[in-house]
């Protein structure tokens, strides 16, 4: 869900300052508001770079005393088209196919990537 708001204030903020998504030189504007992140997921990479924990508590307390972590965004381009912007990874290959796949296994919790891992590498 991150990556979703992430890339829709990105792209928001772009379209707002009339920066073009699809070339890749542009500059990126970076965006006013601010996103709270509180851990609830099955790795929590991007909380745990961000504040060096996964605890709940502490990232709502980090949140409520208004403590700021900037952050890189990388843009994706393919024949001067934008495609996405990332935060924490960007996979392809066999990562990208384990990840594809494991998303729809989200109920296995962690576990959906060994599964994943190796019902791809059996192929």
């Amino acid at each position: 869900m991150f990556s979703e708001i992430v890339h829709g204030l990105v792209i928001r903020t772009q379209n707002d300052n009339k920066v073009n998504p699809d070339d890749p030189g542009a500059e990126l504007v970076p965006a006013a508001l601010r996103i709270g992140i509180i851990p609830a997921g099955s790795t929590d990479c991007i909380c745990f770079s961000t504040v060096g924990t996964n605890d709940p508590v502490t990232s709502a307390l980090h949140i409520i005393v208004g403590d700021s972590q900037p952050m890189d965004v990388c843009s994706v381009h393919h024949n001067d088209s934008f495609l996405r912007f990332s935060v924490s990874l960007l996979g392809y290959g066999f990562y990208g196919d384990v990840l594809s796949y494991s998303e729809s296994k989200r109920w296995l919790g962690p576990a959906r990537y060994d599964l994943a891992g190796k019902k791809k590498k059996n192929y």
